[in-house]
């Protein structure tokens, strides 16, 4: 794909300084400078072409046979969107009377940025093909066309395009800097979603209301204090604590004491066998080792004892009774104070683990005649399926046999991955359902799509540094791919990403001081 335009008309006097150049055969070349790496204070003509792996925007001046120019090729990397920083790029120049010429620029000025000394020998048509190292396929530019004489270039202004309302221009370094990527419009089947409203909650296994098992006053361990809302716990992390009186399970209490008996006893051998080995090893008849072994076997004692005295660690009448954390997560309630006195199977606490969430739709029932089996589903933040968290992937758990009477819709709940946390339970979202109706057309993702007073545009590359605006409708969305109706031809290459940007460059150039006074 190839477009040619003139940057801007020369002048009367431009023309005749080109004339005198040429005609001595000392064709300057333009001093690069500022943002963009260059003046365009000279008329150059641009030539942009595309690969499927870079973009070629070459400027050059008005050619000459025989003569030698200097042009300047700005290299994207496509997949980035950004500028090819390294490496050698392969020009190849041929006419169709067979003639050829060759250059290997080795390494960019500037990452992107490439400077090539050409002297082209004929006049003519010409084609150039840009091969960048490591890479097969070339970025074809065809059709430059290379003056026999001063006079002959003077008329030699290319297929520019005609300028028109909308038209933006942002310099490559701007952007690479931004991000600003585009892509050929394609037809594609398009399955046509139905939208429902959904909302997240948490599966029943991830929000847990953690009860006392026993009656008693609640109160904390000297070494800890009681959870606050906000706090991440993990399974097995102690709460708080149950003083429990002695009347109350009796049973779990002299367990508990039996357990801290054993704890002492083991922690008294461990003790003693420490002692016999360091007075072995004092007298040659015992290995390190072995006292190495002994000092483990205390320090593993003593944390059984350990964890068995904090089980029972009560005054006077009243030991403690721990309450533990049953799931990772994270505190949002905390329904008890310490010296509160509650009854068994009071909630003192509530865990969330946010890190799966249920997002649960509800699909009317004139609607489900059209949806397969197992639908793929898609959501949008706030209610609005454009704006979207691709949720593809997402498990089906469920899709109700049975219609709400009330409402007339069955509910469908999908499990979603959430460990970057960027839904929450109670939220209100948009579900996009895959449907069995489908459609061929022109499709675009969402992210091209940009709001102009109510109405979508989307902005079409049409050279290397030039963009128009166009006001596109559209025959459905699904919140990650728009069906276009009107306003887009096939082939013709949408900015999809940092379109935001390629709009704010054109409210810039629309500023005083920029574009064209009428």
């Amino acid at each position: 794909m190839m477009l040619i335009s003139n940057r801007r008309l020369a002048t009367l006097g431009t023309l005749l300084g080109l004339m005198v150049a040429l005609a001595g055969c000392q064709q300057s070349s333009p001093a690069h400078s500022g943002d963009d790496g260059h003046d365009h204070g000279a008329e150059m003509l641009t030539v942009t072409g595309w690969s499927n792996a870079h973009e070629a925007f070459a400027e050059f001046p008005h050619l000459l046979a025989g003569v030698p120019a200097t042009m300047y090729l700005h290299l994207t990397e496509l997949a980035s969107a950004g500028p090819v920083v390294d490496g050698a790029v392969t020009l190849f120049w041929s006419d169709s009377a067979g003639g050829t010429f060759l250059r290997t620029v080795p390494a960019p000025t500037k990452p992107g940025l490439y400077q090539a000394e050409i002297s082209l020998p004929t006049a003519g048509h010409w084609t150039l093909e840009i091969t960048p190292a490591g890479y097969d396929e070339a970025v074809v530019l065809p059709d430059i066309h290379v003056a026999a004489s001063s006079l002959d270039a003077l008329h030699d202004h290319g297929a520019h395009e005609v300028e028109g309302d909308g038209e933006v221009t942002m310099t490559k370094d701007q952007q690479w800097r931004l991000g600003v990527s585009s892509t050929p419009v394609r037809r594609e089947t398009y399955t046509q979603p139905v939208r429902v409203a959904a909302t997240v909650e948490a599966p029943p296994e991830r929000r847990v209301a953690v009860t006392t098992p026993v009656a008693g006053r609640v109160s904390v361990f000297a070494d800890r204090a009681l959870p606050t809302l906000g706090t991440t716990v993990r399974a097995g992390d102690v709460l708080l604590a149950m003083r429990v009186p002695l009347t109350g399970d009796a049973g779990a209490l002299a367990g508990a004491e039996s357990d801290l008996v054993r704890a002492n006893q083991d922690l008294q051998l461990a003790e003693r066998e420490l002692i016999r080995a360091q007075t072995l090893l004092a007298a040659g008849a015992a290995s390190t080792r072995r006292v190495e072994e002994a000092e483990a076997a205390v320090a593993a004692a003593r944390a059984t004892q350990h964890a068995a005295s904090r089980l029972l660690d009560g005054r006077g009448d009243e030991p403690a009774r721990q309450i533990i954390a049953p799931i990772d997560g994270v505190v949002v309630a905390l329904l008890v104070s310490p010296g509160q006195y509650v009854e068994a199977g009071t909630p003192v606490v509530t865990i969330l683990d946010p890190t799966q969430v249920w997002v649960r739709g509800h699909i009317p029932e004139t609607a489900l005649g059209d949806l397969p089996s197992a639908p793929r589903a898609r959501l949008g933040i706030h209610g609005d399926v454009n704006t979207t968290c691709d949720i593809e992937g997402a498990a089906l758990i469920y899709l109700a046999p049975e219609i709400d009477p009330a409402s007339r819709t069955a509910a469908v709940i999908y499990a979603v991955d959430n460990h970057d946390l960027h839904l929450r339970p109670g939220q209100s979202l948009g579900l996009a359902l895959d449907t069995h109706t489908t459609t061929d057309g022109l499709v675009v993702p969402t992210s091209a799509l940009v709001d102009e007073h109510g109405r979508p545009v989307v902005f079409i590359q049409t050279a290397g540094e030039t963009f128009v605006k166009r006001h596109v409708t559209l025959d459905g969305h699904d919140g990650h791919r728009a069906l276009v109706a009107t306003g887009l031809a096939e082939g013709e290459r949408v900015v999809i990403e940092a379109a935001w940007a390629v709009k704010l460059a054109g409210a810039d150039t629309a500023a005083p001081g920029h574009g064209h006074t009428h």
